[in-house]
């Protein structure tokens, strides 16, 4: 009688442990990276110069994207599984929400950023490296030079874009920087009409007046170029003497 109470329930105990156990990816790490962290914003640099905010552009500027300086995701890839990831997804969409898979956000007009070089690659799902240190956070390696170039080609709706890099853990954002960029030029799908503009770049620095050397400068020359005048005022009162007053001076 046991015997067959068992072999009669055992297949539905299993089916249940089985369903216990197997948890789709995406809801095992939407409960591990709970809600996403805004950590705050990037800043676009020229490509060839880090030191010099981008403001504006067409679809041949290229631009980096940096992160506060000491920036990590919460892991790694070969320990973790955490991947970090490039945006540009539509004014006003929940950052935090965005679902990745491998070609990046999987919402409508939504892109990952690409790379300004010729290849043009979409970059996303990027590997973070290994971690040796007891602490799991990971830094953010640095990032290559981007452009929109692969953007401008695609009838993307003029407007205030949102870019930016997130962490992700099986496709979901964990923590993100971003910042605004307005499109202009680009519902026709044609890369000479695109423009950009970063309403949040850094104002340029006001000049307080030229360098010190060049203030130095200016006055060495002022002080060389009095003197040589001086000079040739003597020589010329000295030649234009008459021959009577020269001869008076040398009787004395």
């Amino acid at each position: 009688m046991l015997g067959t109470v068992v072999r009669r329930h055992l297949p539905s105990a299993v089916a249940l442990v089985v369903a216990c156990l197997v948890v789709p990816a995406p809801a095992i790490a939407s409960s591990e990276v709970g809600p996403a962290v805004d950590l705050g914003a990037v800043t676009l640099v020229k490509g060839d110069d880090p030191d010099t905010p981008v403001r504006s552009g067409n679809a041949d500027t290229e631009f980096r994207v940096l992160l506060p300086a000491g920036s990590t995701c919460p892991g790694d890839s070969p320990n973790g599984q955490w991947r970090i990831q490039t945006f540009m997804v539509p004014n006003g969409v929940d950052v935090g929400t965005i679902k990745y898979a491998g070609a990046g956000p999987t919402g409508p007009a939504q892109f990952p950023l690409y790379t300004g070089d010729r290849a043009q690659r979409s970059w996303a799902n990027k590997i973070l490296p290994l971690n040796t240190s007891p602490d799991p956070a990971t830094t953010v390696p640095a990032l290559p030079i981007f452009g929109f170039a692969a953007i401008s080609v695609v009838k993307v709706p003029e407007g205030s874009y949102r870019i930016g890099v997130a962490c992700t853990l099986f496709g979901a954002t964990a923590q993100y920087w971003s910042t605004l960029v307005d499109i202009t030029g680009s519902a026709v799908g044609n890369a000479s009409t695109f423009r950009f503009t970063v309403p949040g770049a850094p104002a340029p620095v006001a000049s307080d007046g030229p360098p010190l050397w060049v203030v130095l400068a200016v006055g060495a020359i002022g002080l060389i170029g009095g003197a040589v005048v001086v000079a040739a005022l003597r020589r010329a009162r000295s030649t234009s003497r008459t021959p009577h007053e020269l001869s008076r001076k040398e009787q004395r």
